[in-house]
């Protein structure tokens, strides 16, 4: 054989793509220099050519290049064929192959298809190589199969990752009839073009990578468009469903007390506070939800719930309690694990219609707090589950659900360090949640929102309201106004700071945080520096995170959650004052 005329040197565009891979570069001009003294100057010039088109073009030529490579070690050779198999999904797979004909490859592997077969594990056994002369003579060699394959001989070189550790596929040399041995020099020359698939391999799976990177950087940008959208939905839905519930809570006081009238207050109360929950999915799903994790009691937490999760099933439906749990106490914001009880029993109730039956329990389980809701209703079909938690699926009827129940509840809980799951039941849905146990126990009891207002002289306090959006600014201020509460108003940042220029007398500043030209956080500094002590409830439809946090970080200071009720905001003011 003639040696090769063209340059290892000549080859270094061709590798331009994937300079993070230097070692494996560094391999491959090794095995290139062996190679210029077997190959043909035409047949090595023809491979480098190959070779720099397909790392130039990342994966796209990679086939190219790897049928390339089996034509050059066929005319190095003079074997019937060479073939080249890659590991996907646990088996060895055809990529590529030359000579003739050329698909007596597939045929032989048939049967050798498996990381365990015995062809394979006898060559990762003898370093990664292996020779068999005579397959009639072989017991690692299926003979019938190789028989049907005409191949009378076959030397197999394993690939590996550029660890060295794990077989990513292999290359063959096949006679198909004998011709004589494979001497060690054929089996070295199917080595060293082993190792350039290798190398080929690398860049393929490093553009794939790049590609899937680059994909994931542009999924989470629509993921941030998509989550400012949801906060300004949240925001200005909130601010509306303040006004409804101030207005509503204001014409109940004075509204004639028969049932009717009752019934259809109650029904409002209801509406708003599935509305609040489709909000609070927005910002969940969003990844903006708001609120801070604390260690809370989940038997108790369903307790107090058991009123609002009423509301969103059927009275012909039996629901069921079985909290098992003892010192059920996790680290989570209490709003959102009512935001995930609310879309899982509100789900199981839409799965049941008008009859059936409702499990709510919790359990222990080594270091966690199982909690699962069960419905006896038609349950998911195979592999419904795996698509019902992405977003806007839904397995009910079109037009009266959002889709993104499930989705809020998946990221709700992910974020608390848990897991959720459908578990088969027999019969029905079961979702099962498994949070982190806490060690702490809770410090203070929550505030019964429906609780009586603690006696105190409000005509004694002196209240400045801010607020950009004007009828929830009139609903905040009416509330204290009401208890008798010396109340100043106004529509922002700047206004509040010119009042406060005239009259520094103010023991409680009641602030949106997200308002135009000066937020609340940047007001209450402001207002700190005329009124050293005056204490702050912020009120929020919806924060950014980073704000809400540098806003809360004030120890002076609490927060309410849009929308509230006038009980609710004075509860609020109370312990911001009494605190």
């Amino acid at each position: 054989m003639m040696w090769a005329s063209g340059t290892v040197q000549g080859f270094t565009p061709a590798i331009g793509g994937i300079e993070m891979f230097q070692p494996v570069v560094q391999r491959l001009r090794n095995e290139l220099r062996n190679l210029r003294f077997v190959l043909t100057g035409g047949v090595f010039d023809s491979l480098i050519a190959t070779l720099r088109t397909a790392a130039a073009a990342a994966h796209a030529d990679s086939g190219q290049a790897l049928t390339a490579i089996c034509k050059a070690t066929v005319d190095a050779v003079g074997c019937d064929r060479a073939s080249i198999f890659i590991v996907d999904r646990g088996k060895f797979r055809a990529r590529a192959n030359f000579g003739n004909p050329p698909d007596v490859a597939a045929v032989f592997m048939r049967h050798s298809t498996r990381l365990d077969d015995p062809l394979i594990v006898a060559a990762m056994s003898r370093g990664g190589r292996i020779v068999v002369n005579d397959v009639d003579a072989s017991d690692i060699v299926n003979r019938a199969t190789a028989r049907r394959a005409r191949i009378r001989a076959i030397a197999i070189a394993l690939m590996y990752e550029s660890s060295g550790r794990d077989p990513i596929g292999f290359m063959t040399l096949e006679f198909n009839e004998r011709r004589g041995r494979i001497t060690p020099f054929f089996s070295r020359l199917l080595e060293s073009s082993a190792r350039i698939v290798e190398v080929v391999i690398a860049n393929e799976r490093a553009a794939l990578a790049r590609a899937a990177l680059e994909a994931r950087v542009r999924e989470l940008e629509n993921v941030e468009s998509i989550a400012r959208m949801c906060g300004g939905i949240a925001h200005d839905v909130n601010n509306a469903l303040t006004v409804i519930v101030g207005n509503a809570e204001l014409m109940e006081r004075s509204m004639p007390r028969e049932q009717e009238h009752l019934d259809a207050y109650r029904q409002l109360t209801v509406a708003v506070s599935h509305a609040t929950t489709l909000t609070r999915n927005l910002l969940a799903f969003g990844h903006l939800a708001m609120g801070r994790a604390e260690v809370i009691d989940v038997n108790d937490a369903i307790r107090r719930l058991e009123p609002l999760l009423s509301s969103y099933v059927s009275p012909n439906l039996v629901v069921v309690y079985s909290l098992e749990a003892r010192c059920a106490f996790v680290d989570i914001d209490p709003g959102q694990l009512e935001q995930v009880l609310i879309n899982l029993v509100s789900n199981a109730a839409d799965a049941l219609g008008d009859a059936g039956t409702i499990d709510i329990g919790t359990a222990n389980e080594g270091g966690w707090v199982r909690i699962w809701i069960h419905d006896d209703g038609p349950g998911f079909a195979p592999g419904e589950f795996v698509r019902a938690v992405e977003p806007f699926y839904s397995t009910k009827d079109a037009g009266g659900h959002s889709g993104i129940g499930l989705a809020t509840v998946t990221a709700i809980v992910r974020s608390a360090k848990g897991r959720i799951e459908h578990v088969a039941a027999g019969s029905g849905a079961r979702i099962e949640i498994r949070l982190p146990r806490s060690e702490s126990t809770p410090t203070l009891e929550r505030e019964d929102p429906t609780g009586a207002l603690p006696d105190f002289d409000w005509s004694s306090l002196r209240v400045m309201v801010v607020d950009d959006h004007p009828n929830v600014l009139a609903v905040a201020a009416n509330a204290m106004r009401r208890r008798g509460c010396n109340v100043r108003t106004a529509g922002g940042g700047v206004e509040a700071l010119q009042l406060l220029e005239v009259d520094r007398d103010v023991d409680l500043l009641i602030t949106d945080i997200m308002m135009p030209g000066m937020d609340g956080g940047e007001l209450a500094r402001r207002v700190r520096a005329m009124s050293p002590f005056v204490r702050v409830v912020y009120m929020s439809g919806f924060a950014e995170p980073d704000l809400l946090d540098e806003t809360l970080a004030d120890d002076q200071a609490t927060l309410i959650f849009k929308p509230f009720t006038a009980d609710q905001l004075l509860m609020r003011a109370y312990q911001t004052i009494a605190g």
